[in-house]
C-alpha cells in the first residue's frame, strides 16, 4: 500500500491573491490541495476579513474604471433629463501656472500656455439658473527660464500635465437683451491625468542641450483620503482637485467666458495637500462655447 504526504497548510500573505504588493498586515492560509485562499481566521472575524479581501481588490482594480463611468453617466443623464438641455461644444486657451509660495502665489514670468476642449451640457434648474457639467481635456503646469534664447548661457524648463477634467459649475444668468446676457458661475472640479510631458532645453557657454521625457503619474486611488498609492520621487500626483469661478457673456448659441481654476491638491507626489498651498494649479483661461 502506497502512502501519499498530505498536503500541508501554508501561510501566504494578502499579496498573493492579487498579484501586487498591496499594505496589508492579513495573513491568509492556502489550501495546497485545492489552490485557494482563505483567511487564517485565528483572532480575526471570518466576515470582516473577506469584507477587506474584496473591498481591496475592488479599490486596487475597478475603482478608476467606476469613478470614470460615473463621470460619463452623469453627462448622459443629464442630456437625456430635460427637454431643454443643450449639448455645449467648448473649448479655448488656458494661462497655466504652479504656485511657488507658501499662500498659493505663483510668478507670473512662469506662466504656460495651454489649451482646453471637450463637450458639456446645460441643464435648466429655474428660470436664469443652470447646472453645466462638462468633461474636457486640459493643459496645465509652468515654465521656468533664466535668460533668453540668444544669451551665450541660457535655461528653460516646462511641464505641460495634460488632465481629463470634470467640471460641476452651477451659472446664473442677468439678462440684459434678447438672448443675451452676463453669466456668472462657480463649482468644483475633479481631473485625472493622462498624459503630459518634461523639457529642458538650453545652452552652457554656447552649447546647446535639451531633453524631454513623459510625465510619471502615480497610480493613486482618490477614495483614500489618508493615503497616496504608488507614491515616489519625480512623480506626480494623478489626481488634481479644486474649484472653478467664472464669468462672461452669453450671445443666446454662443457664449464667451473668462475662468480660474484653483487647485487644492500639491501636484508632487507624496505631499500632503493640508501642509500649506504651495506647488498646485492655478489656471486662467478663456472659453468660446457653442450650444449643439
Amino acid at each position: 500500500m502506497i502512502f501519499k504526504e498530505k498536503p500541508r497548510n501554508r501561510d501566504c500573505d494578502f499579496g498573493e491573491i492579487l498579484s501586487h504588493n498591496v499594505h496589508s498586515t492579513t495573513k491568509f492560509r492556502k489550501i495546497a490541495k485545492s489552490g485557494v485562499c482563505v483567511p487564517d481566521v485565528r483572532g480575526i472575524n471570518f466576515l470582516a476579513c473577506w469584507s477587506e479581501t474584496i473591498f481591496m481588490f475592488i479599490k486596487k482594480h475597478f475603482m478608476k474604471k467606476i469613478l470614470f463611468s460615473a463621470a460619463l453617466l452623469l453627462g448622459g443623464t443629464a442630456l437625456f433629463a430635460q427637454k431643454k438641455t443643450q449639448l455645449i461644444l467648448k473649448g479655448g486657451v488656458n494661462f497655466a501656472n504652479i504656485s511657488v509660495e507658501d499662500d498659493g502665489d505663483v510668478n507670473e514670468a512662469s506662466m504656460l500656455t495651454s489649451f482646453h476642449a471637450g463637450l458639456g451640457v446645460n441643464v435648466p434648474i429655474t428660470p436664469g439658473f443652470y447646472f453645466q457639467p462638462a468633461l474636457l481635456v486640459t493643459g496645465k503646469g509652468s515654465k521656468l527660464q533664466s535668460g533668453s534664447t540668444t544669451d551665450n548661457t541660457y535655461y528653460k524648463s516646462t511641464t505641460n500635465p495634460i488632465y481629463l477634467e470634470l467640471p460641476l459649475n452651477f451659472i446664473g444668468k442677468i439678462p440684459l437683451a434678447e438672448n443675451t446676457g452676463i453669466i456668472l458661475g462657480a463649482g468644483p472640479y475633479v481631473a485625472m491625468g493622462i498624459a503630459g510631458k518634461n523639457k529642458v532645453e538650453g545652452k552652457f557657454s554656447g552649447v546647446a542641450f535639451n531633453s524631454e521625457n513623459k510625465i510619471d503619474f502615480s497610480n493613486d486611488d482618490p477614495t483614500t483620503v489618508n493615503y497616496e498609492e504608488d507614491a515616489g520621487i519625480g512623480k506626480m500626483k494623478r489626481f488634481d482637485l479644486g474649484a472653478n469661478l467664472l464669468a462672461g457673456l452669453d450671445f443666446g448659441r454662443v457664449s464667451l467666458t473668462g475662468q480660474y481654476g484653483l487647485g487644492f491638491t500639491k501636484i508632487a507626489s507624496g505631499t500632503d495637500n493640508s501642509d500649506d498651498n504651495k506647488n498646485k494649479h492655478r489656471v486662467w483661461g478663456i472659453s468660446l462655447g457653442l450650444k449643439l
